[in-house]
């Protein structure tokens, strides 16, 4: 890939149709940049709409946590197998991406190791409790499956 990504590319990555994507750009979920009539994506984009590590700077995100009721929230959880991990990984960002807004919140995601992955999630208390929570009961059924 380059470093600008298409509609297309953008789907195929996300596993959903482009009109998919096109509706994320029109609701303001995704940003983009027309070129030449044809949307353009900035890869780090596509990272932020995913909550890819890579596109945050952990030391970033501690040093933001300020006395509001703001913090971090640090998940591992162990891998049973990538798929599963994935499908896990999906159910997370698209909860994280359809209910919650705003950008007091952060959500990232990173595979440590083989045999790990790593959630961590930033926010407001309220958002902290509602979301880990969710998370937990999804971990979970993941864990029983």
């Amino acid at each position: 890939m380059s470093d600008f990504l298409t509609v297309t590319e953008i789907a195929n990555e996300l596993g959903v149709t482009t009109r998919t994507i096109r509706n994320y750009i029109s609701e303001g979920k995704l940003k983009g940049s027309k070129v030449g009539g044809q949307w353009r994506f900035l890869k780090s984009e596509l990272y932020k709409f995913v909550g890819d590590i890579d596109s945050f700077d952990t030391q970033e995100l501690i040093n933001t946590i300020d006395n509001e009721f703001r913090g971090l929230l640090v998940i591992n959880i162990p891998i049973i197998t990538l798929e599963k991990m994935d499908t896990l990984k999906e159910k997370i960002i698209k909860q994280y991406n359809n209910v919650y807004e705003g950008s007091e919140r952060k959500l990232s995601y990173q595979l440590k190791s083989s045999k790990n992955a790593q959630i961590i999630i930033q926010g407001n208390y309220d958002y902290l409790l509602s979301f880990g929570n969710w998370i937990f009961k999804k971990i979970e059924l993941y864990e029983l499956n």
